[in-house]
């Protein structure tokens, strides 16, 4: 990610749970999504990303398709049936998500802050807007 600036908070108050096993890409994406202002918790496996989806409110996911060898979307679709919008920050092609999370909002590694921010921001407008979490995710980055 690179440096960026930020001189609002557009995010702020958004509670994002961020799934990431690379510990440096987590940690510069827990900084980013802060200074936007966003509640964020990170988690770097998927068995502890269930339980802090159980365990707290969030209006957002950024999750990382491969983690370890296990892919996230087990979970992708545990919160959509949560009303929880996601949107995945990938190495992959987006052509490898199952059908039915397609319409998901696909950022491809790698990718500037900045990118991150406007991108969950607009994701967290229009699932605000919708008023039901499952917006259309035709956000591709």
């Amino acid at each position: 990610m690179g440096p960026f600036v930020m001189n609002a908070r557009p995010l702020a108050d958004c509670r994002i749970l961020v799934l990431e096993d690379n510990y440096f890409q987590a940690e510069d994406t827990r900084a980013l999504l802060t200074q936007a202002g966003a509640i964020v918790v990170v988690v770097n496996r998927v068995s502890t990303a269930h339980a802090a989806l159980g365990d707290t409110a969030c209006d957002l996911a950024l999750l990382d398709v491969n983690i370890e060898g296990t892919w996230s979307t087990g979970l992708a679709r545990v919160c959509r049936e949560r009303g929880v919008p996601v949107a995945f920050l990938t190495a992959y092609d987006s052509h490898m998500l199952p059908r039915d999370l397609a319409e998901c909002c696909v950022m491809a590694k790698p990718l500037c802050g900045r990118a991150i921010v406007e991108t969950l921001t607009k994701l967290w407008l229009i699932s605000r807007d919708a008023g039901n979490g499952t917006a259309s995710n035709e956000l591709v980055v």
